[in-house]
């Protein structure tokens, strides 16, 4: 699902003056889960892939915060009643908001 993600971002950000790659944005909601501080000889280990498993179903069960924080696109810019708890949003809708805070689209 984050590799056709970030295909579709690629595909938004065409045209624009992102140039970026559906690797490069694969890696980037990588890190929005904060996954990319692992790697594959810490993942070997049972209380690190807990936590992974841990981080993982938090963000596909929705249990991230209402910014978005803890799930793949997180806002900087979100106020409590100013734009929905992005729990309740749809993954398209989500993205279309980071997209529009982080690459102006």
């Amino acid at each position: 699902m984050l590799i056709a993600l970030s295909r579709r971002i690629e595909f938004q950000l065409s045209g624009s003056d992102y140039n970026k790659s559906y690797k490069d944005l694969f890696w980037e909601l990588l890190d929005n889960l904060n996954l990319t501080r692992f790697d594959n000889l810490e993942a070997a280990k049972d209380e690190i892939y807990l936590e992974i498993d841990d981080i993982l179903t938090s963000w596909i069960e929705r249990r991230y915060s209402p910014d978005g924080s803890g799930g793949i696109f997180p806002l900087k810019k979100w106020r409590n009643g100013a734009i929905i708890d992005q729990t309740e949003v749809e993954i398209w809708y989500q993205m279309m908001l980071y997209l529009g805070e982080n690459y102006e689209i």
